[in-house]
């Protein structure tokens, strides 16, 4: 784009978070209030151009942003270093702002430079994304893009579900003030314990996890096979604290190591996203500084208020939420087998537990109907066998992290 010089009067806008100075040609500004991100840290900022100066009482909200009027001087459009829409449309949309429709307004003026027209074409790829919030989504960061198809794969449309999947729950709290998303993915986490449910492929319905990126930690968010909503637990682990990142033998694995978590074998990962996010976290992991020594972070998350917690709780000390007792889980299995997979939420294992039961039953009466030597006591191994392996798994999948048993009072 040529450099368009000019004589005008310049306005200064500063960002009330980072201090940032922002220059913008006084006409620019619209008649209204509106909002603009800041370039620097990405902070919205309230701007009324006819609100009373600074520190007057009148300010009030229109305060988000110092407006100083600035000399006439000559300045170039690229010193207009501010994320606007275009503002001389007429009927504006400001940018970062919950439309009536419940969707968000694209964050940027699409015709504003070479990256913002990027941008359009991904919101035009995606209109899903027009409903979810800008600011705490890099978006140009997790979706690739554009290539021969620009962002129309079915990559992104991957991508698109699960950012949808858990962006209520992100937005909601689970993110820290200032934190963004800058990669996503989905994988099953592999459990070696849960391979006698049928080599364990019955418990992938309950183990889809959304792994989630962000320019401070790594977040594991359980999500049901559907994606359409989280479900039970939630993890963060801290890239200084990774030990080991790797993608397993056919490429199609995240396999995450971390010191008091242990081992975190994601697999079915798409392999183009599982490579991105292999390199992205092995980058992170280099640049962060050494983690301080004797320090270890508390990986589970309460899943009702999302504070760190440590194993071992019955309930959260932050919210009062009660947690479901493994115990507990342990002693309804041994009495019923199923009865402490249903107690823990895991429906459809403990309805196969149930009719694995039964079959039990069945090779027991058989082998007292065909009298076989031992009688009774040959006839009940296997209902007994049955009891205690349904108990112990029972007992090892509520050691998988917290569930809510009952939620806070308010």
């Amino acid at each position: 784009m040529p450099q368009v010089e000019s004589l005008k009067k310049t306005m200064d806008i500063i960002c009330p978070e980072c201090g940032k100075t922002h220059k913008l040609v006084s006409d620019r500004l619209p008649a209204r209030k509106f909002t603009a991100n800041c370039k620097q840290c990405g902070a919205r900022m309230i701007i009324d151009p006819v609100a009373p100066p600074a520190g007057s009482a009148e300010t009030g909200e229109s305060a988000g942003a110092t407006l100083i009027p600035g000399k006439s001087q000559k300045t170039t459009v690229e010193e207009f270093d501010i994320l606007l829409t275009d503002h001389h449309e007429e009927n504006p949309e400001p940018p970062a702002v919950l439309r009536e429709d419940h969707s968000w307004a694209p964050p940027v003026n699409p015709a504003a430079s070479e990256k913002s027209g990027a941008d359009a074409e991904l919101f035009t790829a995606l209109p899903e994304l027009r409903k979810l919030s800008p600011d705490k989504f890099a978006y140009r960061e997790i979706f690739t893009g554009p290539g021969k198809h620009g962002f129309r794969t079915r990559q992104n449309r991957r991508i698109l579900k699960t950012v949808a999947t858990v962006h209520d729950l992100l937005i909601g709290g689970l993110l820290a003030e200032g934190e963004k998303v800058l990669r996503i993915a989905r994988g099953i986490s592999y459990h070696p314990f849960e391979i006698p449910y049928a080599n364990g492929l019955l418990t992938m319905l309950s183990n889809y996890f959304a792994i989630v990126c962000t320019d401070r930690r790594l977040l594991l968010i359980n999500v049901n096979r559907r994606l359409d909503r989280p479900t039970r637990y939630i993890f963060q682990i801290p890239y200084d604290e990774i030990e080991g990142i790797g993608r397993g033998l056919f490429l199609s694995s995240l396999i995450i190591r971390h010191g008091s978590a242990g081992k975190w074998n994601f697999t079915t990962v798409n392999r183009d996203l599982a490579g991105s996010v292999k390199d992205f976290i092995a980058a992170r992991v280099e640049q962060a500084p050494a983690a301080p020594a004797g320090k270890v972070s508390l990986p589970q998350l309460c899943p009702s208020c999302h504070t760190p917690v440590p194993a071992g709780l019955a309930g959260c000390p932050h919210c009062g939420a009660a947690f479901k007792n493994p115990q507990e889980a342990l002693v309804r299995s041994l009495i019923l087998p199923g009865l402490g997979s249903i107690y823990l939420g895991y429906y459809p294992l403990g309805l196969m537990e149930m009719s694995g039961y039964l079959l039990s039953w069945l090779l027991a009466v058989g082998l007292l109907i065909f009298q076989v030597p031992g009688g009774i006591g040959v006839a009940i191994i296997p209902v007994a066998a049955y009891h205690l392996g349904a108990g112990l798994l029972a007992w090892k999948t509520a050691g998988k992290g917290y569930l809510v048993d009952d939620l806070p009072a308010g």
